[in-house]
């Protein structure tokens, strides 16, 4: 299920929320770290990126953009063209940096999942959750919410903060996701930068002590 994140919201456009009791308007839901590994006992296994995994981000990458190209910012084309090299840099500040954070689903030898996150630089208890994405095949298996468990433990070793996200505001697969882990709605919207005919909203929730 994908998500987008990006830059401040600029659209005041009204949108009622499809499920009233999960996504609500104005308040924020405190979202509790849960442990990131429960996915072993059925054959997929989550972790954090290695930094020589420069060719498997691409490949989830590219693959997340040519499965569902409405769901993020960037698009197929602009990314095509990344160097081995420059995925190679994504990898390494996604695998040990304290700043950034990139983790990927695996079935065996298949990468079938993938999820980033970084501290904003002026505030590392805010935490930005981008590029989530998970193959067709891998559904309706739990690595949704296992990818986002990841990004909350990474979140909660600063301590006390929040957690932020954009998504696609007809995505209702990942809009339920989030809702199911703590995120709530905001009141912030924005045009989708890849398609600004289509619209984003911002969900965010609070990680507790």
């Amino acid at each position: 299920m994908p998500a987008t994140t990006r830059r401040q919201a600029h659209s005041p456009r009204a949108h009622r929320p499809s499920n009233p009791q999960t996504a609500r308007w104005g308040s924020v839901a405190l979202c509790r770290p849960r442990r990131a590994s429960t996915l072993v006992a059925v054959g997929y296994l989550i972790s954090r990126i290695k930094g020589q995994d420069g060719g498997v981000l691409a490949e989830l990458r590219l693959a997340a953009l040519l499965d569902t190209p409405w769901a993020f910012a960037s698009t197929y084309e602009s990314e095509l063209g990344l160097s081995l090299a420059q995925w190679s840099e994504r990898a390494r500040r996604g695998a040990t940096g304290g700043d950034a954070a990139t983790f990927v689903a695996t079935e065996g030898d298949h990468g079938v999942g993938l999820v980033s996150a970084f501290r904003a630089r002026d505030d590392p208890s805010s935490v930005e959750l981008v590029s989530m994405w998970t193959a067709p095949s891998a559904r309706r298996r739990g690595i949704g919410s296992a990818l986002v468990a990841a990004v909350l433990n990474w979140a909660a070793e600063a301590g006390p903060g929040r957690v932020s996200l954009w998504v696609a505001e007809d995505n209702d697969a990942a809009i339920n996701l989030y809702a199911a882990q703590g995120f709530t709605r905001t009141r912030d919207t924005q045009p989708l930068p890849s398609d600004p005919v289509r619209m984003e909203l911002r969900m965010q929730c609070l990680l507790g002590t």
